[in-house]
């Protein structure tokens, strides 16, 4: 009983460590001053994903354009999902999925503007 509640509770941490890693690894835009647009540049593995975050107000229109070497990553922004799209903000931080669908990795350049 005690070593099944250990096994428990070792399973519980590594969970922990695992999700807190995954939030840990999302990245921020942000804008330079006086502009309303950032390009980002990567590298994502095969059938990989990553994340953005970027923060605006209630209102505003973020544009979301993605482009790849394999041409198989997308973006995924709430309901919104794409290539090249554009979606009203409700204000705050909004999370963006860098997803890869193929099986190689390959570089990506992401360009967000908010209006």
């Amino acid at each position: 009983m005690v070593k099944r509640i250990g096994v428990q509770v070792v399973a519980v941490l590594l969970t922990l460590v695992v999700v807190s890693s995954e939030l840990l690894a999302q990245k921020r835009i942000s804008f330079r001053k006086g502009t309303s647009a950032a390009t980002v540049r990567g590298r994502i593995s095969a059938n990989g994903y990553t994340e953005y975050l970027i923060n605006g107000r209630a209102g505003q229109v973020m544009t979301i354009k993605i482009t790849s070497g394999n041409g198989a990553v997308t973006v995924n922004a709430g309901s919104a999902s794409g290539k090249d799209f554009s979606l009203e903000m409700s204000g705050g931080d909004h999370l963006l999925s860098i997803v890869n669908t193929a099986a190689g990795a390959t570089n990506y350049t992401l360009t967000v503007s908010i209006k």
